[in-house]
């Protein structure tokens, strides 16, 4: 029987990463003087999602396991947090190239440009908590499979 629902494919992710990189990389080069200066705390809120995403998925991986003591699943809540496990991984995709874009033409101005220093280290932590979204939005998915799913069903 084929699922109307896929894994998330990682060479898509991969693409979606590198497309938005070069597109990242683009609009800064063009646009850089115009941007406002970044805050250490812009690319934060991706690590935050990224860490609650692990913890819900720990908490729904033993009850959809029925571990011992663990209440069952709600079958809309697994539905959902498939939706949010998927969304994440692609948001978390495209974010790490647009980072890594914006890194890429930020640390080429390094000597030239004052400003260019702190948005590179900025640049580089949005790229590794964006990189973290996305793998916990792979290991969200992973978390959502029932016990005995195997690829194969796919």
């Amino acid at each position: 029987m084929n699922s109307p629902l896929q894994p998330t494919s990682r060479s898509t992710l991969g693409a979606l990463v590198v497309g938005s990189a070069v597109i990242g990389w683009a609009l800064v080069s063009t646009f850089y003087g115009d941007i406002p200066r970044l805050r250490w705390y812009m690319p934060v809120w991706a690590g935050v999602l990224a860490l609650a995403e692990v913890f819900f998925g720990i908490n729904l991986k033993s009850r959809i396991g029925r571990k011992k003591g663990a209440e069952p699943v709600d079958p809309i809540v697994a539905a959902r947090a498939l939706a949010l496990a998927k969304a994440s991984a692609y948001v978390g995709a495209a974010l790490t190239g647009l980072w890594a874009g914006f890194a890429a033409y930020t640390a080429s101005q390094w000597g030239h440009l004052i400003s260019a220093k702190t948005d590179t280290v900025i640049a580089f932590v949005g790229v590794a908590l964006s990189l973290a979204l996305a793998l916990a939005g792979l290991w969200l998915e992973q978390c959502c499979r029932v016990p005995g799913d195997s690829d194969e069903d796919y």
